[in-house]
C-alpha cells in the first residue's frame, strides 16, 4: 500500500505506471526477469478476486490487473505487476493481504488523513513515511499502528537484529529478535518473599478476612481497595479509617 499526499499523488501514479508496466515477469533462473514466479497457484485466484472487487467499486487499473501466461510455462505461477490508483478502505483488497506483485495508491490531503487511511487495516506488521520534514515525519511514524516503523527508508530495521521483529492486529503477535524476543523464549514468572522476615515481619491474613467471614470481612476490603486505589486523597484517608475500624470491630 502507497498512501501519498494529493499534492503530488497523480504524478506519482504517472511515474509509478510506467515503471510497473515495464517489469519483466518470467522465471529467473533462465531470463533476465524482474518477476519471478509465485509460491501459491491458489493465490492467483486470490489476487484476481481482489483485484476485480477494486476495479467494480472505482479504483483505476493503470497495470496489469492479469495472469501472466509465460509462452514457455504456460502453467506458471504468474501474476502481472499491478498498479491500482483510487483505492479506498471499503474495497476488499485494503482490508485482505494479496501477497503477490500488486500496488494499491491510497490519496490524503492532511495528515491527519494520512494516518487515518495508514491505520484503516486490521493489519499492521510494518511500515514507513517518507518525507524531508523528519519531525512530522517521526510524528506521523509514532501515529501508526505497526509493529515496525521506518521514517526514510523501507526496511532497514530488518538489518538491526538488535531490534524485534513483529507486528499488532491481525499481523501477528509476540516478536523475535532483540531483548523482546529471547524474553519471548522464556517463561516469565511472579514471585514475592518477605522482605523483612529477619525482623520478624510475615505476612498474615488478617484477621477480618479470615473464616468465617462477618460484616466486618467486607468493609475491611472496602477500606483496603479505597485506601489502595482511591483517586483522591479524602477518599484514600476514609478507606484507611474504614480499614482500621473493621481491623478492631469497631
Amino acid at each position: 500500500r502507497l498512501i501519498v499526499q494529493e499534492g503530488i499523488y497523480e504524478r506519482t501514479v504517472k511515474d509509478l505506471a510506467g515503471m510497473i508496466g515495464a517489469l519483466r515477469v518470467g522465471p529467473p533462473l533462465e531470463e533476465d526477469v524482474d518477476v519471478g514466479a509465485m509460491t501459491m497457484a491458489s493465490q492467483i485466484d486470490i489476487i484476481q478476486r481482489l483485484v476485480d472487487d477494486a476495479v467494480a467499486k472505482g479504483a483505476r487499473l493503470l497495470a496489469g490487473g492479469k495472469q501472466f501466461i509465460h509462452p514457455k510455462y504456460p502453467k506458471g505461477q504468474f501474476y502481472t505487476p499491478t498498479l491500482l490508483a483510487d483505492i479506498t478502505p471499503d474495497m476488499l483488497i485494503a482490508q485482505e493481504e494479496t501477497f503477490g506483485p500488486v500496488l494499491c495508491m491510497f490519496k490524503f490531503r492532511t495528515e491527519a488523513e494520512g494516518v487515518a487511511l495508514a491505520n484503516s487495516s486490521e493489519f499492521g506488521l510494518g511500515g514507513a513515511v517518507f518525507t524531508l520534514d523528519y519531525a512530522k515525519g517521526e510524528r506521523v511514524a509514532r501515529a501508526m499502528r505497526t509493529g515496525m516503523c521506518n521514517v526514510n527508508d523501507f526496511g532497514v530495521n530488518y538489518l538491526c537484529m538488535c531490534l524485534p521483529f513483529g507486528g499488532v492486529g491481525l499481523s501477528g503477535i509476540d516478536r523475535f529478535s532483540g531483548v523482546e524476543g529471547l524474553r519471548g523464549q522464556c517463561h516469565i514468572r511472579s514471585a514475592t518473599t518477605d522482605k523483612f522476615a529477619m525482623f520478624g515481619v510475615r505476612t498474615a491474613l488478617p484477621k477480618p478476612v479470615q473464616f468465617p467471614l462477618t460484616p466486618a470481612s467486607a468493609q475491611f476490603q472496602m477500606g483496603l481497595v479505597g485506601m489502595l486505589y482511591s483517586s483522591s486523597v479524602d477518599m484514600r484517608v476514609n478507606g484507611v479509617v474504614k480499614l482500621v475500624k473493621a481491623a478492631l470491630g469497631m
